[in-house]
Order: C-alpha cells, then structure tokens, then sequence
C-alpha cells in the first residue's frame, strides 16, 4: 500500500496542484494558445450556453489564509490560496479538493452572486483527496450528479471554476472527454476521468459536467509540463465519500489488515495476471487469522479480479468495516480460498 506521505511528495513533484499562492505570477500558469485550425476542430453544442448558465450558481470559488505551520507558508507571500468548489446541500455545504483547504487558518467561499461568506471544514478524506466545507447560507442551488460509470471516451463536457485570480471566477472551458479509468497517476489510488480541457491554478475542486448539467467529477490536477492533460474524480467517488464526510466527518473504510504491493508490471500500466502481494501483515488481523504470509498473492475478491492496487481500492469501495467477504489467493504456484471479515481501516 503506498503511504499518504509518499502519495503526497510524489504529487508534489510531478503534479502541480490546482491550489496555489494567488501572489504568483499568473503568466507561469497560462494555458498554451491554440492554433485556428485546432480551435475550429473543437465544435462546441448548441445547449452549452444553456449547460454553463444552469449550473453556475452551483459553482464556487474558495479563497483561504495559510497558517504559518503550513509547509506552503513563505513570509514575503500574502500566502492566499484560491481554489473553487461545489455545492452539494442547498443548506451551505460545499465539496471540494482537501488540498485547496488543508492547511489553511480561514476559508472564504465566493459564490456566483460574488457574495462572500467564511466557512468550516467539516471532513476530509486524504485518499481521495475530496473535503466538505460548510458555509452558513441556505436556499443554494445543489448541483446534479450524473453516473461517472457510464461516460464515454470522447462525450462534451464543460469545466468551471476560479483559476489563477479573483477575477476570474465563474471561468467556463469545453473539451471532450479523452480517457477513463486512469490509474497510476500518484495523485491518488483511485481511477480518474481525463479531459483534454486546460485547468489551471485554482480550478482544483470545480465541476466538469456533461451536456445535461450534471456533475461527471470535480477537477484534481493535471501534469505540470504539458496542456490538455486534466484529471477529475469522478462523481462515484464524490458519491461515496462526500454522504461520509457529513455524517462521520471522515470516510470509514474497510480494511484487510495488511498493506498490498502490486507487480512492476502493473506499475508501468501492463497487462498482469500477478496479483497483489501481502506485505505488513498485522498480527490478529483479518488476513493473519487465516494464515495469510508475506509474500502471498490476493487475486481476486468475491470472484473479482484486483490485479492493480487502483482496481484493489475500486472494488474495496462495495464493501464496509464487518463485511464478509470470500478471497482467492496464491502461494507458491497453489491457489486457495479463505474467507475473512473485514476490519475498519484506521
């Protein structure tokens, strides 16, 4: 299992996040110019004036105060952050990415009447990278969510949110969905949507939404080196984590009671057939009261395949903290079957 510290010094290092220091300078995070004939490729729908101007109201920015703990805090900077967000109750509660709000002393959201109002964090969920913020303001327009498991490659879809300044809030893009289900990308263990759309600084958390108006994931990053390479999490995510964070103020999943390491091939996005490996198995544990080893094999979990750690957390999402669930395993060429019940991850 990678660690969330790992998790997290890896995405700084290969990602930009989308919630940086708004007294950076806005021309290190333009988008690249597209060239006539590749604006003239991208035909944008009729109803996508209709698509933005119902779903805005339903589209914040964030604004918040890093605390001088913080790792991001530098003394010559306002240390301002800007990010945007959702709205998910009509009674103030709003989703967005933990990192836009982590670390921050105060948070502000702006909504689209540009009214501002401070908010709290009420959960968030690291592993996800999702948090639930709460403002105290009723009768907001919540947003729809569409079924993120039914999208397809090439679907239009619109972006929104606060990038790069104030000013800018509201901000609308078009794109297509360009891939599906992709995992090892070190920002989180979960699979995301791509989208050819440019986000930029400050598009952390805002909706990407299909042609109905309905919310197909909120935006988490993209590659720092090249344009038009933008994940989001997808609504199914959102879905599971977000009824949590209101009820639990974090997510409670299950867990095996061991870390699972998968195989290089996996790694480099490989077709396997390895399985995971047991590594750190906790003695008393679920595996470890059915002999589980190190160096053992999961294959599958109630007759599914989880040949990569992303198609491992995936199917774990079915389940709760004292389910019983039916595991195949392998050991030393021998395949064999245990059952266990699941404890709840700390």
């Amino acid at each position: 299992m990678c660690s969330r510290r790992m998790y997290k010094l890896k995405r700084l290092a290969a990602y930009f996040l989308c919630a940086v220091l708004v007294s950076a300078a806005p021309q290190a995070w333009g988008a690249a110019p597209i060239s006539a004939s590749a604006a003239a490729a991208v035909q944008a729908p009729a109803e996508l004036p209709d698509v933005i101007s119902s779903v805005a109201p339903s589209v914040v920015g964030i604004m918040g105060k890093l605390s001088k703990t913080s790792r991001d805090y530098y003394e010559a900077s306002d240390n301002l952050i800007l990010g945007s967000g959702i709205i998910y109750k009509s009674n103030g509660y709003i989703i967005t990415n933990q990192h836009v709000v982590e670390d921050c002393e105060s948070l502000f959201v702006i909504l689209s009447s540009k009214k501002v109002y401070e908010a709290k964090v009420v959960g968030v969920d690291e592993d996800t990278d999702l948090a639930l913020i709460k403002i105290n303001k009723g009768m907001l327009k919540p947003v729809e969510f569409a079924d993120s498991a039914q999208v397809a490659i090439g679907a239009p879809v619109a972006m929104m949110g606060m990038p790069v300044i104030f000013d800018l809030h509201n901000s609308a893009g078009f794109g297509i969905v360009s891939g599906i289900n992709r995992g090892n990308t070190n920002l989180t263990d979960y699979y995301f949507i791509q989208t050819d759309l440019v986000s930029n600084p400050g598009n952390s958390g805002g909706p990407l939404v299909d042609m109905d108006g309905k919310v197909l994931g909120i935006v988490e990053g993209g590659y720092v080196s090249y344009q038009g390479i933008t994940f989001c999490i997808p609504s199914q995510i959102i879905s599971f984590v977000a009824p949590q964070l209101l009820r639990y103020g974090r997510v409670r999943r299950p867990d095996l009671g061991a870390s699972l390491a998968q195989s290089l091939s996996a790694d480099y996005g490989l077709h396997t057939s390895e399985g995971l490996y047991f590594t750190d198995i906790v003695a008393g544990g679920p595996v470890s009261s059915v002999g589980v080893a190190e160096g053992d094999a999961l294959l599958s979990i109630n007759g599914v395949d989880v040949f990569t750690y992303t198609g491992y957390v995936e199917e774990m999402l079915k389940y709760e903290p004292g389910d019983t669930v039916d595991m195949l395993l392998l050991r030393d060429g021998g395949r064999r079957a245990v059952r266990i019940v699941l404890a709840e991850k700390e």
